[in-house]
């Protein structure tokens, strides 16, 4: 995938919904940037890969590896829809 296919899909996934965009916690630390959060869903989605074995790898719990899936899956729907 090049690199402006997948900015301009990323773009479109952050417009959709906020919840890709990095934010801050209460505690100040800053979150997972929206590009980290969709090239892990891509590579989850590409590969096939059992989500319970990635979270460590990815530094996201299994939970909110599903629901980036689920919402970014949403979000890529409304794009292509629209």
């Amino acid at each position: 995938m090049k690199w402006t296919l997948l900015l301009r899909d990323l773009d479109n996934v952050c417009a959709y919904d906020s919840y890709f965009l990095q934010k801050q916690d209460a505690f100040g630390n800053i979150g997972l940037s929206s590009i980290k959060k969709c090239t892990n869903i891509l590579d989850i989605l590409g590969y096939i890969i059992i989500i319970d074995v990635l979270d460590e790898y990815y530094q996201m719990w299994e939970s909110a590896i599903m629901e980036t899936m689920k919402r970014f899956v949403k979000a890529i729907q409304f794009s292509f829809e629209n």
